[in-house]
């Protein structure tokens, strides 16, 4: 009989083995203690063998995790690669449309400065203006007559 919390006397029930046999030898003891060693000592190894397998996937998985990590950090910088290559087509693109726009030569490109439609189209009207016909200035003017003036004469002494 065994006793609960309340240390009352609780009687067996009838599920229970009541097939008790007391050790009555120092051999039965052994036994049973060798048995219950051999049982732990079987359950020891189980548990060590679970552990040295979930150590070999942790270590798996921790590769994996690493490899993995490694390949996101190299996508990470080929995207941002691809974002300044994308920017820089983008703003060529618009350069090349807003020179088209403003009847620029296509060499005249590289020359747009700007990063905004409108920055692009005032370094595009710039540029227009400066590569436009403009009209002779008065030092120009005064060249001319005196060159006509220096042919006058040469016409006149080869005469």
């Amino acid at each position: 009989m065994a006793e609960n919390a309340d240390n009352k006397v609780l009687e067996p029930s009838s599920e229970e083995n009541t097939d008790f046999k007391p050790i009555t030898s120092q051999e039965q003891l052994n036994k049973i203690i060798q048995e219950r060693v051999s049982r732990e000592k079987k359950k020891s190894e189980e548990v060590t063998n679970q552990i040295s397998a979930l150590s070999k996937q942790l270590e798996e998985l921790t590769g994996k995790y690493q490899k993995t990590e490694q390949e996101s950090k190299d996508l990470a910088e080929k995207y941002k690669e691809l974002q300044v290559e994308n920017e820089m087509y983008a703003k060529n693109a618009l350069k090349q449309k807003v020179a088209t726009e403003n009847n620029l030569p296509a060499n005249a490109v590289e020359f747009l400065q700007g990063d905004t439609d409108e920055e692009l189209t005032q370094s595009a009207a710039k540029l227009r203006s400066l590569l436009s016909p403009q009209q002779p200035i008065a030092q120009n003017n005064t060249q001319d007559v005196e060159n006509n003036g220096l042919q006058e004469l040469l016409n006149a002494l080869t005469k």
